[in-house]
């Protein structure tokens, strides 16, 4: 099924460059978004390793083994919910999948377009969701050549992993 929904991406096959050990952490998660869920996975993999094997450290944290969440970031994301109402953030399920997306990038920059396709939002509300998670503190954006406008964003205070 991995490789079906790279194909129809244009991916090409993921599944052969998945290691033993994330193939085994894929096959036991349970997917509560279906294959939905299995789309954004697919694409996150891609784009966070585009070339060479997909080791267990390359998943999301919700795919991993249960850890400690960035507990600040679901705070501030739970906090962002009742004052915003992002729908796509209003369940559990889809606030700790956007906080291990934030904590995947870690100190690196990443952009309203990746926001978008990761939670499946249009341009508009992505900009609000980002500008919201920069105005908590949560995200720093830089501004582009000319300092018209925020283009790439990052994590404020990297945690710890």
């Amino acid at each position: 099924m991995i490789d079906f929904v790279a194909a129809q991406r244009g991916l090409g096959a993921t599944t052969a460059r998945l290691t033993p050990e994330a193939l085994d952490l894929l096959h036991g998660y349970h997917w509560p978004g279906n294959t939905e869920e299995l789309d954004h996975m697919v694409a996150f993999l891609v784009g966070r390793r585009p070339a060479g094997s997909i080791r267990p450290e390359d998943l999301p944290e919700t795919v991993r083994p249960q850890s400690d969440f960035p507990k600040q970031i679901l705070e501030d994301l739970e906090e962002l919910v009742g004052a915003e109402r992002f729908r796509v953030l209003a369940g559990d399920e889809g606030r700790r999948r956007f906080a291990d997306f934030l904590c995947a990038f870690g100190s690196e920059r990443f952009g309203a377009g990746e926001i978008q396709r990761f939670l499946g939002l249009g341009r508009e509300t992505a900009r609000r969701l980002l500008r919201s998670l920069e105005q908590r503190g949560l995200i720093h954006g830089e501004r582009g050549a000319r300092g018209m406008r925020v283009t790439r964003y990052s994590l404020r205070n990297e945690p710890e992993k």
